[in-house]
């Protein structure tokens, strides 16, 4: 109903982005992204968003290419964790860590989101660095206590490394908090789960 008001307002075609990708409608929102002038104050973010829907969509070389292109006019963490990513999605086995590379600038730039700490200890827990692994699911449970996908994350991890007390205990907490997973894990998994990577729309701090 916006739309036909203010066809090219980039806060309807937000809104709209935003309302297509809860729905799955990944292409629609992908339009709607793309369609907000280049001059409008929304244009940095629906670059992003549209990089976000290039994702979902799996068409992961040109969401690579838009968040260079985005990263070079408007260097920021939140863009920084979307490369990380894509890297992780391409090609998981191979590019674990240049995921690990992104998410660890992330975590430099803009220390204060929880979601760069744990995106950092799931790419190094992907990779099978235990320690660097629980450093950094440790400072966003730290940071997050409710933090359900963390405390399951940390008991895959402390399953590998034979410490199955501590691991029965992340688990039981990773599951009274309600992990993000369905269905939810009945036991402590023995990998690490796929796909719990978590994407951010912050672009209001750049980074120089």
């Amino acid at each position: 109903s916006a739309m036909t008001i203010s066809p090219h307002d980039g806060r309807v075609l937000t809104a709209l982005w935003g309302a297509y990708t809860d729905q799955g409608l990944h292409e629609k929102a992908l339009g709607a992204a793309s369609a907000v002038p280049a001059d409008a104050p929304e244009s940095a973010l629906a670059r992003l968003n549209a990089a976000f829907s290039l994702i979902e969509l799996k068409r992961h070389e040109g969401a690579e290419r838009a968040l260079v292109a985005l990263g070079a006019d408007k260097p920021s963490a939140a863009v920084r964790n979307a490369l990380g990513i894509v890297a992780l999605r391409r090609q998981p086995a191979a590019q674990t860590g240049t995921a690990v590379a992104h998410f660890a600038r992330a975590v430099a730039d803009q220390p204060s989101v929880t979601d760069y700490h744990f995106n950092l200890g799931y790419a190094r827990a992907l990779a099978h660095d235990v320690a660097g692994g629980m450093i950094a699911l440790r400072e966003a449970v730290r940071r997050n206590a409710a933090d359900a996908d963390a405390h399951l994350v940390l008991s895959a991890i402390l399953a590998g490394a034979g410490k199955s007390t501590e691991a029965a205990r992340e688990f039981e907490l990773a599951r009274v908090l309600g992990p993000s997973l369905d269905p939810a894990p009945t036991a402590a998994p023995a990998t690490v789960p796929p796909g719990l990577e978590r994407v951010s729309s912050d672009l209001d701090r750049p980074v120089f």
